[in-house]
């Protein structure tokens, strides 16, 4: 085989021909033969199958809005249980059960935390 193959040598046929001036008066053409037919009504009927189409998807995404807001509203504006004073009030009693030893140990590691005291 030859390594050196040249496209060039390769002879180009085309399949099909065209007029000379076809493509020129193509668009003439076209808008003479548009010109004849008979124009048709453009008028937009909304059709009753289309409108239940999209109005079930929309009432449902409305619905499901109005869900979420309403259990929004009940979590936000539900009475305030005073958890933090219980958990303090926890804390502490834990505290006064520890020894003496171990209240010392915990207030002197609590006073030289870097994070705490900053």
């Amino acid at each position: 085989m030859e390594k050196n193959f040249d496209f060039n040598q390769v002879g180009k046929r085309m399949p099909y021909f065209t007029p000379d001036d076809f493509f020129a008066k193509m668009q003439s053409n076209i808008l003479d033969a548009v010109q004849d037919m008979p124009q048709k009504n453009t008028e937009i009927k909304t059709n009753r199958r289309t409108v239940r189409k999209w109005l079930w998807p929309v009432s449902l995404s409305a619905a499901a809005a109005v869900a979420a807001m309403f259990a929004i509203n009940i979590h936000f504006l539900a009475p305030n249980t005073p958890t933090a004073s219980s958990d303090i009030q926890d804390v502490e009693q834990a505290f006064a059960q520890l020894s003496e030893g171990d209240q010392a140990y915990i207030l002197d590691v609590y006073q030289d935390d870097v994070f705490i005291n900053n």
